[in-house]
């Protein structure tokens, strides 16, 4: 008797080729796919193409399809999380709060009982060591997605497929042709917050909690005098790093160094400010080791397109981590990620402090 397996489904090239090739594996496939609002103009849709495409799809293929509504849910667990990291001064990343709480919490959980797996089409694999189940990096490295599944527990890493973790992109739009989807293989990607519709992060902000929009100006201050050096338009519109949009002329290239939430005060200094030997991350999931000895040598990346960097693992306490780069790492930022690889291999993660 075949496996069941439920698909999470999207419209998009990667989970339709995924279809296509748990269909061929023999694999018994039921889809599911979420309403995505608008949450800055009640009760209009996001995805409501991508739901129709899904459906499409799911009809030739003779896939049974559920559309579940989790607006709630992704409001307090994904966009309440979002903005409130903004207006505490961190810069979050929602796709990774998104994977264990919504696809591998809402969506599976809601409907596990009855399948044998869960699947996806993210760009990475999954393997297993000592009993242990872990992430590795995608056979293609320009689409690989293993940074936003840190989270991931080891019962969803047990019950999870990714059939495409070995297969190139150039491959899986060859395949969407050849099975007659042509348009499909040749729809441009989004690469942006699926929620955001295409706005500025800062003017979300401002919709969504509307008296932000009155946000009392604070102080630019230089970071290594405290000097008072400008005004800016609300803490919350700027993140580690930022040169751009500073409106601020002090005759040399500043950065946003440092943001305090508290006081309404955004830190600037010169690009070696920018510059961390050491950051702390709380919040850790390990995968590949039921823990971590001090002095383990990683590859840690701090945001997605990360090349990584040489470092060694410390431990704090029982929940924060300290990482020790074997070089200066520019614009460490608070509420980002840092991943912990051996070769490819993902050894864990935590929130950025």
């Amino acid at each position: 008797m075949p496996q069941k397996i439920l698909l999470g489904m999207s419209g998009g090239v990667d989970s339709s080729v995924t279809a296509i090739l748990l269909k061929e594996k023999g694999y018994e496939v039921y889809g599911v796919t979420m309403k995505l609002w608008d949450f800055t103009r009640p009760g209009k849709l996001l995805n409501e193409a991508e739901i129709e495409k899904t459906k499409k799809l799911a009809a030739h293929y003779d896939i049974p399809l559920k559309i579940v509504d989790i607006k709630e849910q992704f409001k307090q667990k994904v966009v309440d999380y979002f903005v409130e990291g903004y207006l505490h001064g961190y810069t979050p990343n929602p796709c990774i709060m998104c994977n264990p709480t919504i696809k591998w919490g809402e969506l599976w959980l809601a409907f596990n009982s009855n399948f044998d797996k869960f699947a996806t089409g993210h760009y990475a694999q999954i393997k297993k060591l000592d009993g242990r189940f872990f992430i590795s990096e995608a056979v293609d490295k320009l689409k690989d997605q293993s940074y936003f599944l840190w989270q991931l527990s080891q019962n969803q890493l047990s019950k999870t497929l990714f059939p495409l973790g070995q297969m190139t992109k150039k491959e899986i739009k060859a395949k969407a042709e050849a099975e007659g989807f042509v348009s499909l293989s040749k729809q441009k990607e989004s690469q942006e917050v699926c929620f955001l519709a295409g706005t500025d992060y800062r003017n979300f902000i401002k919709i969504f909690v509307p008296e932000t929009d009155n946000e009392t100006k604070g102080d630019f201050v230089w970071l290594k005098t405290g000097k008072i050096v400008g005004t800016h338009n609300g803490f919350f519109n700027y993140t580690i790093g930022q040169r751009r949009g500073l409106n601020i002329a002090l005759g040399r290239p500043v950065y946003v160094v440092k943001i305090d939430a508290e006081n309404n005060i955004v830190y600037l200094g010169d690009e070696e400010d920018l510059m961390s030997k050491v950051m702390f991350v709380k919040n850790l999931n390990l995968q590949k080791y039921p823990e971590i000895k001090n002095g383990t040598e990683a590859k840690t990346k701090i945001r997605y397109r990360s090349p990584g960097f040489n470092s060694k693992l410390y431990k704090e306490s029982d929940n924060v981590l300290r990482v020790e780069f074997s070089a200066p790492v520019r614009a460490v930022t608070p509420g980002q990620s840092g991943v912990f690889y051996e070769d490819e291999d993902l050894i864990g993660g935590g929130i950025i402090m």
